[in-house]
């Protein structure tokens, strides 16, 4: 649930022209991420990617977003794989 709040949270402030927030409050979530089992990478790095693409850093969004889709689609049944294609 945390990485679908902050997913809306780096939307929200990406929309909001507050491209700096965005990319700390993903980093933020990438770097917890990187503790926790499972799916939970690949979120981290979703949401990441995410708000690389939102400051047009297109190097860090690509790899990032690869990442994810790559796990996500293989192994997460929830349907959130989606979208981050």
């Amino acid at each position: 649930m945390r990485f679908n709040i902050a997913d809306s949270h780096v939307s929200a402030l990406l929309l909001a022209g507050r491209v700096d927030d965005a990319v700390d409050v993903a980093e933020r979530v990438r770097s917890q991420a990187t503790t926790l089992p499972g799916a939970a990478q690949l979120l981290g790095a979703a949401v990441a990617g995410r708000a690389a693409l939102g400051v047009s850093d297109l190097h860090t969004a690509c790899k990032a977003l690869d990442e994810a889709v790559k796990g996500l689609r293989a192994n997460h049944s929830v349907g959130w794989g989606f979208r981050y294609l």
